[in-house]
């Protein structure tokens, strides 16, 4: 029995696992600061996600705890699983799903409510939420991991059908900026192009981790890599969802146009000052030779 791959991978999970949520924690007090007098909706629901985040780690902890410490140098025990870790994987598809349904409202919205992009979007979800909820009730079930290697097709089929749908999201968001970045020019067409960028590195993270998981859990299924992954995948989803609504704020103060006050226009023959606090017109633009116009961007 190898500690490396067994308790010390528990170990570093839980210490992502931390990190995440204190990311999570810190994203969602930077919300509520800038958006304090926004949508209600959207306020309880990232209210609900931080708490299940909070249970999640309480889950890990615990989880740890026991492993590391309650079950030390009780090597039997390494190849039972505590009920928290079934607990928080349970939480862990709560969250991926509402995540989920999340970004599949957003489609839904920017297709003008058409059928076609959110039918497959929301199937393809709930059956990542139906594969996961089976193979976390028969991680809480079966005794040990070796019990429960049996039905880990159902762990495996969650973590596709999560990995598909984030790649789709992420795809059909991309078509659709796609093609409302035509007629556009300067820096709104750069910031189309930021978004699209930011869009694919969000869902790549989420289906990276999500294929990780899967991948280590096929090669070493004797080992607690996929279950130290297992603890902050969760929190990958929480964390992006969070970082794309905070970031609104950011690409609408980049597009929004810049606004020109003239200060002062002196003319070049005469000693003459006319002071102004207006945005300037087409003509002021375009002043001719002999005027000088002292601009500040605001």
């Amino acid at each position: 029995m190898q500690y490396d791959s067994t308790l010390g991978a528990a170990l570093i999970g839980g210490f992502v696992a931390a990190m995440s949520y204190g990311i999570m924690s810190l994203q969602t007090y930077n919300f509520f600061q800038q958006y304090g007098q926004g949508a209600t909706v959207l306020k309880h629901i990232i209210r609900t996600l931080w708490a299940m985040h909070t249970l999640h780690f309480a889950f890990v902890a615990q989880g740890v705890y026991t492993v590391l410490v309650t079950d030390f140098s009780n090597i039997a025990a390494i190849t039972t699983s505590p009920w928290s870790i079934g607990a928080a994987s349970f939480v862990n598809a709560i969250m991926t799903m509402t995540v989920h349904c999340s970004y599949c409202h957003r489609v839904w919205k920017l297709s003008n409510n058409s059928r076609f992009p959110i039918i497959p979007l929301v199937c393809m979800a709930i059956a990542t939420f139906a594969f996961s909820l089976s193979s976390d009730i028969k991680l809480l079930i079966l005794p040990s991991f070796s019990s429960y290697k049996s039905t880990e097709w159902l762990l495996f089929a969650a973590l596709v059908c999560g990995c598909s749908t984030d790649l789709c999201i992420a795809l059909w968001l991309c078509w659709w900026l796609l093609r409302q970045r035509k007629g556009l020019s300067g820096q709104t067409h750069s910031m189309v192009n930021t978004i699209i960028v930011y869009t694919v590195a969000t869902g790549l993270i989420t289906s990276v981790v999500a294929l990780a998981e899967l991948i280590t859990g096929a090669a070493l299924p004797d080992t607690y890599i996929f279950i130290g992954i297992d603890f902050f995948r969760g929190g990958i989803y929480t964390n992006s969802w969070m970082a794309s609504l905070n970031a609104r704020d950011r690409f609408r103060r980049d597009i929004r146009p810049q606004a020109t006050v003239i200060t002062s226009v002196h003319f070049a023959n005469d000693t003459t000052t006319m002071s102004s606090a207006s945005a300037p017109t087409e003509s002021q633009e375009r002043a001719p030779p002999g005027i000088v116009i002292e601009k500040i961007e605001v």
